[in-house]
């Protein structure tokens, strides 16, 4: 399951009512921070190329909105706050169109950059 399953699943349990285990959902809530904070490394290891900065950017944001909505999971988990269920999916739609954005930026840019390039032959 990916990131973005996990917390749409893990909000609408929470919106129903229904308790998760707070040891569980926090395994995988750290796991699933520490890949974003590996993400976000190797971004910074390897930056694009200059003019294409906002596809880091982007990155870093997508990073942060799923980082928040992990965040507001464990605290609606472990403060039983099931209201905050609505803030975590937006959080996540957020993130998930910020990384669909992205994708279509980068692919944007490599159609350009494929069409700029010569052929030679």
């Amino acid at each position: 399951m990916n990131a973005s399953d996990f917390l749409f699943q893990a909000a609408d349990a929470l919106a129903r009512g229904d308790l998760l285990d707070p040891e569980g959902t926090g395994q995988q809530v750290e796991a699933f921070q520490v890949h974003l904070e590996e993400i976000c490394e190797q971004g910074e290891q390897n930056p694009s190329p200059e003019g294409l900065e906002a596809l880091d950017e982007a990155l870093v944001e997508a990073a942060n909105l799923f980082s928040e909505a992990a965040d507001l999971l464990m605290l609606a988990v472990n403060e039983d706050i099931p209201e905050l269920a609505t803030i975590i999916k937006e959080r996540t739609q957020d993130a998930v169109d910020t990384l669909r954005a992205l994708r279509q930026n980068a692919e944007q840019q490599t159609t350009m950059l494929t069409e700029e390039m010569p052929v030679s032959e």
